[in-house]
């Protein structure tokens, strides 16, 4: 989606995050990019990452502290792991923030096969096809009936396979690619609210010409060369750019998402659905 009226980005950062973002738009919800200044690539700091493998619990600064990285990003949910983790493998150094790191994600994710696949070979993660499916089925059942005259049993069958994300099994691999490499996490919010372009009601987040100053919700301070925000749809961080500083022609509404998947238990029968099908 469009990103800060007023933020800027520097094209490096841009052209690799734009990358993950278009790789996983099937899937997942992004924020914006809001940081002013190209980064330049941290190596990636051995002793750090073995001793986070060693460590046993997640590794995060003393309150108060202060701490330079490359990319912060700012929500833990599947975005923010994804592109943590991906950022982290490829050796910068990344702060996570996520006031409740242990949570359970709620949602259910799905994704047509191929599609699955195709984002497993793009992101260099065969785990996503080893160990993060949890259901498939070789061919996909829809019906549309109930409305504008159709029957209620009225169903299309497309013969393509489905998947159902395991979010569990997700959330851990990302998590032991996080630990393995230059990621910080940060049990904190970032309590910012965006007021006027790159101007917030707070000074819990200030741009410059060089980056980003935060500070935590916890005390912790970060400064950051790129900020993510991956807080979700409701942001208070980013502000939609305007028709014509996005070069449309008309105002575009934002989507919304009309179907929601579920898993049940079906007592007495399942008809009139196949248990081969999605």
């Amino acid at each position: 989606r469009p990103g800060p009226s007023g933020a800027f980005a520097g094209e490096p950062a841009r052209r690799k995050m734009a990358g993950y973002m278009l790789a996983l738009s099937a899937v997942l919800h992004f924020g914006a990019l809001l940081a002013p200044q190209p980064y330049r690539p941290a190596s990636l700091n051995p002793a750090r990452a073995f001793a986070r493998r060693v460590g046993g619990a997640p590794r995060a600064d003393a309150a108060g502290t202060e701490s330079a990285v490359d990319v912060a990003v700012i929500g833990g949910g599947p975005a923010g792991h994804i592109m943590a983790a991906l950022l982290g493998r490829d050796g910068h150094r990344v702060a996570l923030v996520d006031p409740y790191p242990n949570r359970p994600w709620p949602n259910n994710y799905g994704a047509w096969r191929a599609e699955w696949e195709s984002l497993s070979e793009s992101l260099r993660l065969p785990e996503l096809m080893s160990r993060c499916i949890r259901k498939e089925w070789s061919v996909t059942d829809c019906y549309f009936g109930g409305s504008h005259g159709m029957p209620t049993e009225q169903q299309t069958r497309l013969m393509v396979p489905y998947v159902q994300v395991d979010r569990v099994a997700l959330k851990s691999t990302l998590n032991e690619l996080i630990d393995a490499s230059d990621v910080r996490r940060y049990e904190a919010s970032l309590d910012a609210r965006l007021s006027a372009p790159n101007l917030f009601e707070s000074e819990t987040l200030l741009h410059d010409a060089q980056g980003s100053s935060l500070t935590l919700s916890d005390g912790t301070r970060l400064r950051a060369k790129l900020v993510v925000d991956a807080t979700g749809f409701e942001s208070r961080i980013t502000l939609r750019e305007s028709a014509s500083a996005s070069g449309l022609w008309k105002e575009l509404s934002p989507g919304y998402q009309i179907a929601y998947g579920f898993r049940c238990d079906c007592v007495g029968g399942h008809e009139p659905y196949a248990v081969e099908a999605m």
